[in-house]
This record gives structure tokens, sequence and C-alpha cells, in this order.
């Protein structure tokens, strides 16, 4: 309960307001062509979208994102909000002494499973149960230098998966994530455990035993390219794609995969700004489209786990992520089925851990399928 003093006048409560407009950015729109669409003069249109700029980079619109106009009980309009990522919102107050903020509520993690039956396609599979699609994208880079799944897929296959949801009310907001995947193939059972917020480490077991694990330089983050040849996102035509990219939100932290030296930090074609470390015995990694403020200058000392620099979004990139790579004697490898040394303290020095890591995950997985019924 507020304190009140004796003789002090309650402040007066903020007048309610009634929602006038709301519509979605559409695919091309500008924000000042949204505004329009709301109705807004030139000059409220030119202060919202000041208002909000200076708060959010327009340059990062989407179409989808919401916008909602506001007015006080004379009708006349009072805020204007944005809707952006993770159900975020730039909120522009109009009027005499006009203002913007910057509200994020906090949403709801909802644990959700599925398990269904592979018949032509992943795709198809994870459509029929209400999965996230993507999750086959998903699926297919995990397994990129393990598996060929297009290939491997005959029919028949058992796929069950636990994943997780951020929702604000009934709106999944932001990317849905895999904790851990479990997939029948040709008479083997190949599992996948992600690393959930804050963790680095990826394990895939094949019939209980560990196949491959690595570690990557953002946590929590999702693998968005595989090594090797693609279709170039911005050139086009079909390139060699030397690392492997990460797709995490602009100021993520990249940390240092082993002890080294920095031998370049700066801007490089194509790279945007970038970080280079030799780590000895022809050992070198590279981390590219950093944040242009980086902590580390050539020359100076890392050790493993040390923040290098931030995901950015520079040179030659389409969206946030960090581009990792690892060379050997000067020859690109692929990160993930690169081996560096086992520490005594590593998951992987230890079967008993590898197993109880595993177990917890089946545990975790047959849980969530029980509450949702098992079909997502």
């Amino acid at each position: 309960m507020p304190l009140t003093l004796p003789g002090a006048v309650p402040a007066p409560a903020a007048p309610a307001l009634e929602i006038v407009w709301q519509g979605e950015l559409g695919a091309g729109q500008t924000l000042d062509g949204l505004l329009n669409s709301a109705g807004l003069e030139t000059a409220q249109r030119h202060t919202a979208s000041d208002l909000i700029g200076s708060l959010y980079d327009l340059r990062r619109l989407k179409p989808g994102f919401r916008l909602t106009v506001s007015a006080d009980e004379r009708k006349a309009l009072t805020e204007i909000a944005l809707e952006v990522e993770n159900g975020g919102q730039i909120i522009a107050a109009l009027g005499a002494q006009p203002s913007v903020r910057r509200e994020m509520p906090e949403p709801e993690v909802v644990i959700r499973a599925a398990e269904t039956e592979v018949r032509r396609s992943i795709y198809g599979a994870l459509e029929r149960v209400g999965a996230p699609t993507r999750f086959a994208t998903d699926l297919e880079l995990i397994f990129a230098d393990i598996l060929n799944l297009r290939k491997e897929i005959g029919g028949g296959e058992q796929l069950r998966l636990v994943w997780r949801e951020e929702r604000i009310g009934d709106r999944v907001v932001g990317e849905p994530v895999i904790d851990f995947a479990q997939f029948d193939l040709g008479g083997e059972t190949y599992e996948v455990i992600w690393p959930k917020d804050g963790a680095l480490r990826n394990f895939i077991y094949r019939d209980g035993e560990l196949l491959q694990s690595f570690r990557q330089p953002v946590p929590g983050a999702r693998l968005s390219s595989a090594f090797g040849p693609r279709i170039h996102p911005v050139h086009g035509g079909r390139r060699m794609h030397n690392g492997v990219d990460f797709a995490a939100a602009e100021g993520t932290p990249v940390y240092a995969m082993q002890d080294g030296i920095v031998t370049f930090a700066g801007p490089r074609r194509g790279y945007g700004y970038l970080v280079e470390i030799e780590h000895g015995n022809d050992v070198v990694t590279r981390y590219g489209h950093l944040g242009s403020d980086l902590p580390v200058k050539a020359g100076g000392k890392v050790v493993r786990g040390q923040k290098i620099a931030v995901v950015g979004n520079t040179g030659t990139s389409t969206a946030a992520h960090l581009h990792y790579e690892v060379l050997v004697q000067g020859r690109h490898v692929s990160p993930l089925d690169y081996e560096w040394p086992i520490r005594p303290q590593s998951p992987l020095a230890d079967p008993g851990r590898l197993l109880a890591r595993l177990e917890g995950a089946r545990d975790h997985l047959a849980e969530a399928l029980d509450a949702s019924g098992g079909d997502g």
C-alpha cells in the first residue's frame, strides 16, 4: 500500500486509453506508410517515427509487426505502440511533451512435445502434429556431418521431440527451440541434446553411445547454416560455405573456443567485423559478422571461454548471426566435426555423466509427451 502524507492529495489516475486503430506492417511497407494507413497527419507521423526510431532501428522492421493507435477520452491521439521482436513494444506518447519508452513483457515458457511418423518428409511429419516445421531444417543441420537425412528417409521412421516456446498470452514470440529429439532411422536410434540457454555443448548419440559432441561459441544459439557447398544467400549461386552459422540476437556474447593469440580483430571484406585466433598446432578459429565494438586486439592473449565479441550483422550478412570457422594447417574443416582436446572436467571425460545426461533428456521427453498426449 503506498504511503500518503497527512494532507496530501492523491495523484489523479492516468486516463484510460481507447484503441482506435490496429494494423500490421506489410511486405515492403515503411513505418510512415503504416502510420498513414492509421490516419495520422504528416506532423504526427514524423513525430511518431522519430520517437520510435530513437529506440529501435527502423531498418529492422519486418512484415507482421503490429501497430496500435490509442486515443484519450477527448478522442485525441495519445499513444502509438509498435510491437517488435519477442513481444516487445516501442511506445511513443504524443502530446505537449512527446516521449518514448520500451516495454518488454515477460513471456511464459511452455514445454511442448510430439511423436510422429515420417512418411515422405520430416517437414510433412512435423506439420501433421502442429510442430514448428523449421525443426526439419534444424535436424538436417545438426546431422550434417553424420547423415544426409533427405536421402536416408524411406518412410516409416519415428520422430519424437520436445521443445520450448515463449508465449505472451496465446501468441508464440521469438523462435521455438528444440531441447531433445529421438529419431528411429534404419534400425538405429539417433538422439540429440541441444544446449539450453547459457550452455555451449551439443550431444549426438546413436543407440545410447555418444557419436558426436561439439561446443559452440554462442550459448544456446541455433545452428542456421552448415559447413559445405550451399546457395549463397546474398550473391546467389552455389558456393563453398567455409564455416557454420549460429543465429542469435545482436549483442549476444561470443566466446573463444580455446586459449590462443588474437591475430586479427577488425573489419574484413565479407566478414564484417572479424576476430581471428591462433591456437597453436596450426589451428585457427575465425568469428565473423560481429558487432563493431571489439573487446580484444591483435596480439592479445585470450583463454578458452573468454568473451571476445558480440553477435552483429556486419559485412555480407542478411540477419544477425555468428559465422564460425576452424582452419587446420590452413585448410577449412567442419567446426562441428573438429575435436578439441578433452579437459578432465569435461562431461566427455566421464561416461557416467554422459549416460546420466541422456537419461535425463529421455525422462524430459517422456514427461512432456505424457502431458501433451503425444501429438504436440
